[in-house]
């Protein structure tokens, strides 16, 4: 089975980390929910993923979670 780093390429999740759910083919209602991370199961090759809206958490593969950013802006008037 593969490491999180193997599984992930040259990108590693971390727990708590915001992630976006997408390519899921046998739960395609699943794609575009947002989650966070949780533990990586080595075994399985996937990480634990809780989904914002609720639920038990769910098993997926690396390649079916994109990573979350956020630009904060500061807008300022004259």
């Amino acid at each position: 089975m593969p490491s999180a780093d193997e599984a992930q390429g040259t990108e590693q999740m971390v727990a708590g980390q915001e992630v976006l759910i997408a390519g899921l083919l046998k739960a395609p209602e699943l794609n575009g929910q947002r989650g966070v991370v949780g533990v990586f199961d080595a075994a399985k090759g996937r990480y634990a993923v809780q989904f914002d809206a609720g639920g038990a958490p769910m098993l997926l593969k690396p390649d079916n979670l994109m990573t979350v950013s956020y630009t904060h802006l500061t807008l300022t008037t004259k």
